[in-house]
């Protein structure tokens, strides 16, 4: 089901652009068509790189801007008392640390 819904139109999409390539320009041969179908879904590709960049940009500017914070309660809290506090300060910056793995 998955890989119907998913796997294939990428598969179709590849297959497609190759066979164009290989017949169009019969004289760049195979390794031309694949480098053609490389760059042309390095070009369809290019907003999702970009969206990438802005999550990236905006996790690191938020961590920037919590950095102080989070180094002053390191150096003054310990234990529980540093986990409670650092939670408390995540929450009040919306921020989870598990938003480091979405960039």
């Amino acid at each position: 089901m998955l890989y119907n819904l998913f796997i294939t139109p990428i598969k179709l999409l590849v297959d497609w652009i190759f066979l164009f390539m290989y017949r169009q320009f019969p004289f760049i041969g195979v390794l031309g068509a694949i480098v053609g179908v490389s760059l042309v879904i390095n070009f369809l590709a290019l907003p999702i790189y970009n969206v990438a960049d802005n999550i990236q940009e905006k996790e690191r500017n938020l961590q920037r801007k919590m950095k102080n914070g989070i180094e002053r309660i390191k150096s003054t809290f310990h234990g529980d008392e540093r986990f409670m506090i650092l939670q408390t300060y995540y929450k009040q910056n919306h921020y989870h640390p598990a938003y480091a793995l979405r960039s």
